[in-house]
């Protein structure tokens, strides 16, 4: 007895290249987000400078600096994993979230939002998500 086929949908060529081409500026955007995170970093280090002064409002940079750090990480670790599940088609909702929010950091991740967005919206590339998620 053999299982059934798997439904299995194949990428047009334009959109396959498309899909590879967002998926590493994606991988991309992630690494410069993770850049963004030093100037949180840069925020601690300026709260510690000034404890350091006997200033009392160097916890509050400290504060807002940890903050900003630990926002711009997770933003880099939800950018990363929408790279990473845009190329192997999977989580098409988390995908399409992600690239809105992307849309809010002008100018390079509004551009790759935008694009990101047009290219899942694709009736072609909505039924490669479609056939490549788990059956129960």
């Amino acid at each position: 007895m053999h299982p059934p086929p798997l439904n299995q949908v194949a990428l047009s060529q334009e959109d396959a290249g498309h899909i590879g081409t967002l998926g590493i500026c994606s991988y991309v955007y992630s690494g410069l987000q993770c850049l963004g995170g030093v100037f949180g970093a840069l925020y601690v280090g300026m709260g510690i400078f000034l404890l350091n002064q006997n200033e009392q409002a160097g916890w509050f940079v400290i504060g807002v600096g940890s903050l900003i750090s630990l926002f711009v990480i997770a933003c880099a670790v939800l950018s990363y994993l929408a790279a990473k599940w845009l190329g192997e088609g999977k989580n098409w909702t988390f995908c399409l979230i992600i690239a809105a929010l992307h849309c809010v950091g002008f100018p390079l991740g509004t551009a790759l939002g935008v694009f990101t967005i047009l290219v899942l919206n694709r009736p072609g590339v909505k039924a490669w998500f479609e056939a490549r998620k788990p059956r129960n």
